[in-house]
């Protein structure tokens, strides 16, 4: 595996972008320029909505990197559970730091590769952003493929009957 190169926000702002865009929300826009980094269209829940904000501090403490809770990421993520989970956004929050944690580790080859890409030109269109995820969790694919043929054939499966 290669050594991955991007900063902290760079790593931050593709973890929002692959985040959403897993849950199969439009991403219009991410960059790295201050303010609103990144820009989602369409219906998502308050739910999957948190899990995007906390994405990017998941992501840089997957990365190894100096990571602290964005305040505004915290502060949208609680008030989406609110609005969402009611008087349960406490175990929301629990289960949106998880589902997170989890989204990343999944996800990770492509938010790097992302991020990579972001580090580079500083701002991807929300289709490139698309673009550059795809293909990276379709070369993990090609890379899990061969590594499962040089392994040899999967033992037989037995028929009972």
């Amino acid at each position: 595996m290669t050594k991955r190169r991007f900063t902290n926000v760079a790593c931050h702002e593709a973890a929002h972008a692959v985040a959403f865009l897993s849950n199969g929300v439009e991403v219009t826009s991410v960059t790295l320029r201050p303010g609103r980094c990144w820009q989602i269209q369409g219906d998502v829940s308050g739910f999957e909505y948190a899990v995007g904000c906390l994405a990017g501090a998941a992501a840089e403490r997957h990365a190894g990197l100096p990571a602290g809770p964005s305040k505004l990421d915290t502060a949208t993520a609680k008030t989406a559970l609110k609005a969402a989970m009611g008087d349960y956004a406490a175990e929301g929050w629990d289960w949106a730091t998880d589902a997170a944690e989890a989204l990343v580790a999944d996800e990770w080859d492509g938010i790097a590769a992302v991020a990579e890409a972001l580090q580079e030109r500083g701002e991807l269109t929300g289709e490139e952003a698309k673009e550059i995820w795809i293909g990276e969790r379709a070369r993990a694919a090609r890379r899990g493929w061969a590594e499962s043929r040089r392994r040899g054939p999967a033992p037989a499966v037995l028929d009972r009957r």
